[in-house]
């Protein structure tokens, strides 16, 4: 979904896992009354799922079609670029700033270090899915190995020049905090220039929600 083609100022906003396209009209729309073009990504059910190579194609093809829009569009005469990760489009969202010199700044509402970490601990919030690796004679280190190049700590290694915001939750439920706190850590060894926000009341979904609903906190991250 593409919105205010007129705007000079491009950001990528990438939905979380199952979300419809739809669900993110109004925040569209509230972006390109801000001065942005706004383009927006949400994704087939399969995009994550226990078939490991079919994730890994899924993930680099959404990757692949955003730094080809970034040429297009630079070409074009757009010069601004930010990207804006929800869930599983955070993982996305940093395989993309990552590769691309252009993204100048990123959100990522509700993130993780580890993908494969993030699924494992799905006994209670998807034990089909866990079944689905298990079932496979999967490891953790083996699926580590597996994801290695979609995994969050393995594109992290080019943003010393952009500026990043993260949200988190204590009580998400999907992705554990302890895991989105490692990946702050890692942030900070870095020297990175990153603002963070934590929620202490709100699960995964509804964070997700608020955060994107809370306009003016990540709109003056990008005007800053």
């Amino acid at each position: 979904m593409r919105m205010g083609k007129m705007n000079k100022k491009v950001i990528f906003l990438l939905a979380g896992w199952q979300n419809k396209l739809w669900m993110f009209r109004l925040f569209s729309k509230f972006l390109v009354l801000n001065g942005y073009h706004c383009i927006t990504y949400a994704y087939d059910d399969d995009v994550l799922s226990p078939n490991t190579e079919k994730t890994i194609k899924h993930f680099n093809e959404v990757k692949e079609d955003i730094l080809n829009k970034i040429k297009e569009l630079k070409k074009a005469g757009y010069k601004s670029f930010s990207i804006i990760g929800i869930s599983l489009g955070s993982v996305i969202s940093l395989m993309v700033a990552n590769k691309s010199p252009e993204i100048s700044k990123i959100i990522l509402n509700t993130t993780s270090i580890d993908l494969s970490e993030t699924v494992w601990r799905w006994d209670k919030v998807n034990p089909s899915f866990k079944e689905g690796l298990t079932q496979q004679d999967l490891t953790l280190s083996r699926l580590k190995e597996i994801w290695r190049d979609i995994t969050p700590a393995n594109n992290i290694s080019n943003l010393k020049d952009k500026k990043i915001l993260v949200y988190l939750s204590e009580k998400d439920e999907v992705i554990p905090f302890s895991l989105g706190k490692r990946l702050i850590k890692k942030f900070g060894e870095k020297n990175y220039s990153y603002t963070l926000v934590t929620n202490s009341k709100l699960n995964h979904l509804f964070t997700g929600i608020y955060n994107m609903l809370n306009f003016r906190s990540y709109l003056n991250f990008l005007k800053a």
